[in-house]
């Protein structure tokens, strides 16, 4: 959902920009890839399998049965905490 509204906030941005130098154009080709980069980000969540099971607090959770899943998970989650 974030990633949605980043997307669309930069879209709008960039997209009444009519700039002419070289970085106004860069930006303006590359918020035409914006959108696919959630989908680069879930890829590996498309074939994964989730076990869902009840926690202590009867919460609902879920993890990945793949190990490939997993380290891309980990991998983000540290990204995320390093940005």
């Amino acid at each position: 959902m974030h990633a949605a509204i980043a997307i669309n906030r930069t879209w709008i941005s960039f997209s009444l920009m009519k700039g002419t130098s070289v970085w106004d154009k860069f930006g303006q080709k590359l918020t035409w890839l914006l959108p696919l980069i959630p989908l680069i980000v879930l890829s590996p969540r498309f074939g994964g399998t989730v076990k869902v099971y009840y926690t202590a607090n009867k919460d609902i959770s879920g993890m990945y049965n793949e190990p490939f899943v997993k380290a891309q998970l980990s991998f983000l989650l540290r990204l995320q905490i390093l940005l």
